[in-house]
């Protein structure tokens, strides 16, 4: 892959402020065809040049993924179509490997005219891969036993996908304090991790009960891990 000139990342910022991409999910090994449309198109659809498909790293570097054309519709692993008249342009990824985990967006070129398209976040993982739990409190030590501020806690979820757990938070014999609402991102190696956040009392943190319970929809499996220790960035269980 080849990374975007600095001509077409403005083009890219504009691009960005139009949606926020629709998720799929797909597993290793299987093929996926991803959607670009461009609302406007009447300045492309009678001279379409070519369709360039790029795709954002999880660090937030922008890179070109293919280059297709009424003449060149397959790459390696990569084909397409070109749908000019409706302005729909079709991305299909072969074999599908977990760091294709990407957000994925197209660029429809007609001579020096570019129409961005819309967007897909893309996450390839294994349904049957057991999540793991770990519960944090930035800016604690240990030995901050005199702590009386409230107290936030981080609930992080690796190794799972969108729509595929539920996270449920209980702090000592109650129901917990509503959480953030869950925030998921994928990570450097391509897998999917969410992030909860809730902020409790200073005892509450001192007794050390507070759990994190994550509910898996596709296997039925419940995995849960309490907070016992105070130290900063260490795992709870």
């Amino acid at each position: 892959m080849a990374f975007c000139s600095i001509g077409c990342l403005l083009v890219l910022v504009a691009h960005y402020g139009l949606a926020e991409p629709v998720v799929d999910t797909s597993e290793p090994g299987g093929n996926i065809t991803l959607k670009c449309g461009v609302d406007d198109t009447s300045k492309i659809n009678a001279y379409l040049y070519a369709v360039t498909w790029y795709r954002q790293e999880p660090d937030g570097r922008i890179q070109i993924v293919t280059y297709l054309s009424t003449g060149y519709l397959k790459n390696g692993r990569y084909s397409g179509t070109l749908d000019n008249k409706n302005g729909q342009y079709n991305l299909t990824i072969a074999d599908l490997h977990r760091n294709d985990s990407a957000v994925y967006f197209c660029i429809a070129r007609a001579a020096l005219v570019f129409a961005p398209g819309s967007s897909t976040k893309l996450v390839v993982s294994d349904p049957l891969t057991v999540s793991s739990v770990e519960l944090y409190s930035p800016g604690l030590f240990e030995g901050d036993s005199d702590w009386t501020e409230p107290v936030p806690v981080l609930c992080l979820v690796r190794d799972t996908s969108p729509g595929r757990h539920r996270v449920l938070w209980t702090i000592g014999a109650e129901a917990a304090a509503p959480g953030s609402a869950e925030e998921g991102e994928i990570e450097p190696d391509g897998s999917y991790s969410v992030r909860s956040y809730v902020t409790i009392s200073a005892d509450q943190w001192n007794s050390g009960a507070v759990k994190c319970e994550v509910y898996n929809n596709i296997t039925n499996v419940t995995e849960k891990v309490s907070a016992s220790l105070r130290r900063q960035g260490e795992l709870h269980s």
